[in-house]
């Protein structure tokens, strides 16, 4: 069944890319349609849909006709859903999903005991052949499954990240959904010159040195925490197709441009999957 929160959760933070201060609303919602985010401070709505996404450097960013955007939704994304929810309005006073700590943690304790279940049936997407995107360097892929499962692979050049591998199903949210976001540090100038990152601090990144040999954050939650994090950006990217996709996702160096190219792809021929 569709699923909404039970009453208005409210919280505030610093956007990672724009350096604001935004105010959260998430509300129940139980009309026709799915998701929205809604700019408070415009008076617009954003459906949280595939076709919707406008860019995705260095995050997700939500745009509707009238060229209103929202950035950085793919950790609450992801946290709703963890938590099921198919339903709900995001009202946001800006331009960006507040960062938090870096990772889908926050938002899904304040949302995980807020599930209210309606008599809704929902429908789910079932990929029913192999749909791949990207190339050699990095591809993402979905094939047929009887349940949602991922496996990805990263490889970095230094010694903190080097390859890892993981891989993920629903039994296994509380292993990853702490997993914060991350950066190099020879990447912040750059970032910043260019408007990015404006936010970003120790408090909701974790910053790898230059000489990649540790981070200059106190501690890591795993080994694996740059892999775990990757899985949490293509659970939020791929909930963006509006219904629980039952497959197997596996990625190589993917990001967020690639899931988003996975989704079009998908949706861009019926004989690849079925709704159920």
């Amino acid at each position: 069944m569709h699923k909404t929160v039970k009453s208005e959760i409210k919280f505030s933070g610093i956007g990672l890319h724009t350096g604001k201060m935004v105010n959260v609303t998430i509300s129940p919602y139980e009309a026709v349609g799915g998701i929205s985010f809604v700019r408070t401070d415009e008076n617009s709505y954003i459906d949280a849909n595939w076709k919707n996404v406008y860019s995705t450097t260095m995050n997700t960013r939500l745009s509707n006709d009238g060229g209103v955007t929202i950035s950085t939704i793919e950790h609450l994304m992801a946290a709703l859903s963890f938590c099921g929810i198919t339903k709900c309005l995001v009202e946001v006073d800006g331009p960006e999903i507040p960062i938090m700590d870096g990772s889908s943690a926050v938002f899904y304790n304040l949302l995980k005991d807020e599930v209210k279940e309606l008599s809704i049936p929902q429908k789910q997407i079932k990929i029913i052949r192999d749909i791949m995107v990207g190339d050699d360097d990095k591809w993402v892929m979905l094939r047929p499954a009887d349940q949602f499962s991922s496996s990805i692979k990263i490889k970095y050049n230094n010694n903190i990240i080097g390859e890892q591998e993981y891989s993920f199903d629903f039994s296994k949210i509380s292993d990853i959904v702490k997993s914060r976001t991350f950066c190099l540090e020879q990447e912040i100038d750059y970032l910043k010159q260019n408007g990015l990152a404006l936010g970003g601090s120790l408090d909701n990144a974790i910053v790898v040195t230059r000489d990649g040999n540790r981070v200059h954050n106190d501690f890591l939650y795993y080994d694996d925490e740059f892999a775990r994090h990757k899985t949490i950006d293509l659970i939020g990217d791929l909930y963006l197709a509006e219904m629980p996709i039952i497959g197997h996702f596996s990625g190589y160096c993917s990001g967020h441009a690639l899931n988003n190219k996975l989704l079009r792809k998908l949706f861009s021929d019926k004989n690849n999957y079925r709704i159920e």
